[in-house]
């Protein structure tokens, strides 16, 4: 609608005549800038051809108009000489259907504008909105050109201006590169000769249609100098220059544009097929996967024209590939044959780029060149012609590939590679999605099957204590009619408004409800509470609640009925309490730790043995009970390792600082990791039987020195006897030294005081003529030899019968073990030395060797009596059989190492295994108890830590051996 104002603004027609233009020529003038506005391609040439019709409007609607400008988008178009007051008469136009311009002008009051003005006015506005929308449709155009991918190239235009005869007057470059010509050869010549043949007949009619029109606008041909055609959109116009009229035609190669034209409708084709491609893989589901590969596979196929679209999937792992699906145009044969469960190294080779991810074109198979004959020949065996196959992903993995064979004469193209590309992708990505969803419906089938399978009730409730899903358990539950409501509330009830609701049956329902409430609101992350239902008598249930994971809103409730596990507790405590009252009246000992050693329940016979009270043991450390020597060997069972330890004897500290000595059975304790977790000892109370035992042990060796005190009689006989004899002489000979003695010293005193008293001579010289000084002189020093050698071999057995009959403290203190040897071994001379012979091997410089010395000569003089007992045994078979013992000490491997060696008869592979039982022996009773070798086993390896074992060949002899080690437990400990 046009707007008129009534402002006085003075006299202005003068100025409209002083443009110097007739009101048709403004007009033509004008409608010629108003066509080429259409064909300005930046805001400059818009705005000067803008300014341009504003200084023309004036003139061309007459003069009762003087001045005008255009105003489009808030920009005002001003021809020079504008007036500065405002206008008279504002005509708006749309462009876009929208009012973003009009046409302003100021007129002379006293003149006004003819009607004819108005109307041209209206056409005035209409071509501006016109070439503006063309303008703006243009540039849409390009910029939807650019976002797909810049599919219409710039398009350059060919200028020609030629007269009103057809003679070319000049030709711009895009014009001369268009005809294929220089500009010196086109100038000059006739525009005809350019065209083709009709329409250079019409030219001389084309150019009054011109001149009549102003401008035309057509699609024809120029011919380029090679003769071929150039497809062009012309549009000629009109122009007055340099006072003569002439016709400038703008000739556009369309070439492009038709090809552009056919490349964005078939771009066009081809994003309708991906998007058609998209939606029906979007929307498949496991079960219509196959539906959709077929429809997949078919418009894709129609759309690239090809005879074969394969989906073969190569499973990771697999050695050979599968044809999962195939489409082929009416008249094509299958390839199932070939492409089916085909091993992987029977592929073309080309076709294994596909595992580096790499798409494969293959235009023609038959023309691969020398060098690719075996390529070719497999091709040709499995009917591929021009192959097109891309890489198909799911997660990271080669799953297969999309594959298109037999294009047709036309080659793989660009876009053609694209598409594949972006269908493989969708494809893969679809597959991948239906395998997840598949994965995520067995899951979630999974998940009810094991919530049903809960003996719990299970619930979820929404984010305001609806019921939204529940287990089997709980419909069961739901089914009881005994239940109150609260506990019958199915999916879509209520349930925070059913715990509200006052039910006596449920006296804890309320807190059920607010509970629910916080952790509904955020302000708990779960909790439980148990509660009991009076109906149909008195019940427990146990409800546990916990929030959902976000971005999930809600709850899960888990409810169990712990009725029968509130009675099997109380049934427990009273079981508890018979069961303390059992271990306080057992009569072993018991003991639970933790982990860390502190006592967490002991028994009264243990607290009786240890002379404690239990209050006052609770909770210290069991090892602060545990005598210094046994410390090593308890932490050996607090702390076991891989396997617990078997029964070990540990001595402990009572309350009045005496020793109690048990044996310790440990059990160890794991959680469900197999951690430890702590101890359980059943301990046995052997102070008793170690003070019985320490006196056998006295009175063995009380019994051994017994049964060799003959011996030892023996042994002290012969020094004695020859002791005897010695003595006898030397009285003997004392006494005649001293009657010559007491003669000769009558006679020395007779002559000393002056007498010559010879009868007291006589007997002198006869005295000492009867007294034998030379036999006297070799004889008696070698019976005083005699008899000192007779008292010491009396005193070294005396000595090796103390050292052994010793009782000693039972304290184990380093000991020199090749000298107690020795002791054994002179203690025990009477019993072998008429048996065979005995050879010891001691190694000098043994450092000591911390043991109890008594119990170290009693396992030796065992060892070296059961070796005679063995040579016995075989002289009685063998009468001639010379018997043989050898005792050896050595340093091996950190060991002090004693072995005893006999060449007796050895023993038998049936006894072997109970050597070192109890009271096991196959002497007779007068021979042997079958203790010697228990007890030595319980000295060496229970109490020292050492080690007792034997080799035996039955018939040969055997040697057994003790190990101790130079760190006694003690010291360990």
């Amino acid at each position: 609608m046009t707007t008129v104002t009534a402002t006085h603004i003075g006299q202005q027609s003068g100025k409209a005549a002083s443009r110097g233009l007739s009101g048709p020529a403004c007009l033509n003038e004008m409608l010629l800038s108003l066509v080429s506005l259409r064909d300005a391609d930046n805001a400059e040439q818009i705005a000067d051809k803008m300014r341009t019709v504003a200084w023309l409007l004036p003139p061309a609607l007459g003069e009762g108009c003087y001045a005008a400008r255009i105003v489009w988008l808030g920009t005002a178009y001003d021809p020079p000489g504008l007036p500065a007051f405002p206008p008279h008469i504002i005509h708006p136009f749309d462009v876009a259907s929208r009012e973003t311009g009009s046409i302003e002008l100021w007129r002379t009051p006293a003149a006004p504008l003819p009607p004819r003005a108005y109307a041209l006015l209206e056409d005035c506005g209409q071509i501006i909105s016109s070439c503006l929308q063309q303008i703006v449709t243009v540039a849409a155009t390009r910029e939807r050109a650019e976002q797909y991918r810049s599919i219409f190239d710039y398009v350059t235009e060919a200028l020609v201006l030629y007269d009103l005869e057809g003679i070319i007057l000049d030709i711009n470059a895009a014009a001369l590169r268009l005809l294929g010509a220089d500009h010196e050869r086109l100038r000059g010549r006739w525009f005809g000769d350019l065209l083709p043949p009709d329409d250079a007949a019409e030219l001389a009619a084309h150019i009054n249609r011109i001149r009549l029109r102003g401008m035309t606008f057509a699609e024809s041909h120029l011919r380029r100098m090679d003769g071929r055609p150039v497809p062009v959109e012309m549009t000629d116009r009109l122009l007055l220059l340099q006072g003569r009229q002439v016709v400038l035609s703008n000739a556009r190669d369309i070439s492009e544009r038709h090809s552009a034209r056919e490349a964005l409708e078939r771009r066009m084709e081809r994003e309708h097929l991906v998007g058609d491609i998209a939606t029906l893989l979007a929307g498949s589901t496991p079960e219509a996967t196959q539906a959709a590969l077929t429809a997949v596979t078919e418009r894709l196929g129609n759309f690239l024209g090809v005879r074969h679209v394969w989906f073969i999937e190569m499973p990771p792992g697999e050695t050979t590939v599968s044809l999962r699906h195939e489409w082929r145009a009416a008249g094509a044969t299958s390839r199932k044959g070939t492409l089916d469960a085909t091993p992987l190294n029977m592929l073309p080779w080309s076709l294994w780029r596909l595992t580096d991810f790499e798409t494969v074109a293959i235009e023609d198979a038959g023309s691969l060149g020398k060098g690719h004959e075996h390529e070719r020949d497999r091709h040709r065996e499995m009917g591929l012609v021009s192959t097109l196959a891309v890489p198909l992903r799911r997660r990271a993995e080669l799953a297969g590939c999309l594959a298109m064979d037999d294009i047709g004469n036309r080659k793989w193209s660009a876009e053609d590679i694209a598409l594949a590309e972006t269908v493989g992708g969708m494809l893969g990505a679809a597959l991948d999605r239906t395998a997840t969803l598949l994965q995520h419906q067995r899951a979630h089938a999974h998940i009810a099957a094991i919530l049903d399978t809960l003996p719990a009730q299970v619930a979820v409730v929404d984010g305001t204590g609806r019921i939204t899903h529940v287990n089997a358990s709980w419909l069961h539950a739901a089914a009881d009619m005994s239940l109150p409501e609260p506990m019958r509330c199915l999916p879509g009830a209520d349930y925070l408004s059913a715990l509200d609701a006052k039910t006596p049956d449920i006296p804890s329902a309320g807190d059920a409800a607010t509970l629910l409430r916080e952790i509904l609101a955020g302000r708990r992350e779960g909790g439980s509470l148990e509660y009991e239902v009076m109906a149909d008598g008195r019940r427990h249930f146990m409800l546990q609640l916990a929030p959902l994971m976000p971005p999930l809103t809600g709850a899960v409730l888990m409810r169990s009925d712990v009725t029968a596990l509130r009675r099997a507790e109380a049934d427990l405590a009273r079981s508890e309490v018979r069961y303390r009252m059992l271990l306080d009246t057992m009569q072993e000992g018991l003991l639970f730790t933790d982990a860390a050693g502190r006592m967490t329940y002991i028994n009264g016979p243990f607290c009786a043995m240890v002379e404690h009270d239990a209050d006052a043991l609770a909770g210290r450390e069991a090892l602060d009970l545990v005598a210094p020597e046994s410390r090593q060997a308890f932490q050996n069972l607090l702390f076991p390792g891989e396997a617990p330890h078997s029964l070990q004897e540990i001595t402990w500290l009572t309350s009045k600082g005496g020793r109690a000595f048990s044996l310790v059975s440990p059990s160890i304790l794991r959680d469900s990791h197999g951690h430890f977790i702590g101890l359980t000892a059943m301990i046995t109370n052997i102070t008793q039987r170690r003070i019985l035992e320490s006196q056998l042990a006295q009175t063995q060796k009380l019994e051994a020195v017994g049964s060799l005190a003959t011996g030892i009689a023996h042994e002290i006989n012969s020094p004695v006897q020859y002791l005897g004899s010695n003595l006898t002489f030397l009285q003997h000979a004392f006494d005649e030294i001293m009657k010559a003695y007491t003669t000769c010293d009558t006679a020395l005193r007779t002559a000393r005081d002056g007498g010559s008293d010879v009868p007291s001579i006589d007997a002198a010289l006869d005295a000492m003529q009867h007294l034998d000084t030379a036999y006297l002189r070799d004889e008696a020093p070698r019976a005083l030899r005699e008899c000192l050698e007779g008292v010491e071999h009396i005193a070294a057995i005396v000595r090796s019968v103390r050292q052994f009959a010793h009782p000693g403290n039972g304290t184990v203190v380093p000991v020199d073990i090749n000298f107690n040897i020795e002791s054994t071994v002179n203690v025990a001379r009477s019993s072998w030395r008429r048996v065979a012979s005995l050879r010891l091997d001691l190694a000098p410089g043994l450092p000591p060797v911390p043991c109890v010395p008594s119990e170290f000569n009693q396992t030796v003089l065992n060892l070296l009596i059961n070796a005679v007992h063995a040579i016995e045994d075989r002289k009685a078979e063998d009468p001639a059989h010379e018997g043989s013992i050898v005792i050896t000490s050595r340093l091996k491997a950190g060991w002090a190492e004693v072995s005893v060696s006999d060449n007796g008869a050895g023993i038998k592979p049936e006894h072997a295994a109970h050597v070192f039982d109890p009271f096991f022996t196959t002497k007779p009773m007068e021979r042997g108890t079958g203790q010697g070798l228990a007890i030595a086993h319980a000295c060496i390896v229970g109490r020292l830590g050492g080690q007792l074992f034997f080799r035996s060949e039955p018939g040969l002899g055997s040697t057994f051996f003790i190990r101790l080690p130079f760190t006694s437990p003690s010291q360990e400990a």
